[in-house]
């Protein structure tokens, strides 16, 4: 149990930093292609963790594994046009699935 416990707290401050990163000055930091599809592939993979982690019958978690899924798809497809709505895509895929994976 402790084992889970350390992976929360490490996940979760991975997760806060990455969010922090998206924000601070206007996304200066985060305005090249690698930081964005870094967190856009551990998003991805946010997402086919919580789609395989729940039991079969839970047709709701693996509906939110989807959702997480094509969010993180859809913050690489605006990110050049649409810079902001993609950060904030982003953000989302990376506080929701760590919400539904440890708190739910």
């Amino acid at each position: 149990m402790g084992e889970l416990y350390l992976i929360f707290v490490g996940t979760i401050i991975v997760n806060i930093m990455a969010v922090a990163l998206l924000f601070v000055k206007n996304g200066k930091f985060v305005s090249n292609n690698m930081f964005i599809y870094l967190m856009a592939i551990y998003t991805f993979s946010l997402g086919v963790t919580q789609y395989t982690s729940v039991p079969s019958n839970y047709i709701f978690g693996k509906l939110l594994g989807v959702l997480f899924i094509i969010l993180s798809v859809m913050s690489m497809i605006f990110k050049r046009k649409k810079f902001l709505l993609s950060r904030i895509l982003l953000s989302i895929s990376l506080i929701a699935p760590i919400y539904t994976l440890f708190l739910m």
